[in-house]
């Protein structure tokens, strides 16, 4: 499923893009992360801004976005590709 047909906001398609880049490198980024990486971008947002749009996106169905807490660490965001989407 593309990103277009998941019917997010442009605020939130760049958030689950910037996601989807950081877990390709090879990181779990931690909220924070992912509002600093937008603002390198040149968006403007905040990371409260930001935690509400990663929450909207792992309860979208088809993202491949979903949330881990580990003990007393902040959550981290993990893309896992859909199946079938090669």
């Amino acid at each position: 499923m593309s990103n277009l047909s998941l019917n997010l906001s442009e605020r939130q398609q760049a958030v689950l893009e910037t996601v989807i880049e950081i877990n390709k490198e090879g990181h779990q980024p931690y909220t924070c992360q992912v509002a600093r990486r937008l603002g390198t971008k040149g968006h403007q947002i905040t990371e409260k801004q930001c935690a509400y749009d990663l929450g909207v996106i792992i309860r979208t169905k088809g993202t491949g976005v979903f949330s881990a807490k580990l003990d007393s660490n902040p959550k981290i965001w993990i893309y896992q590709e859909p199946k079938g989407a090669a």
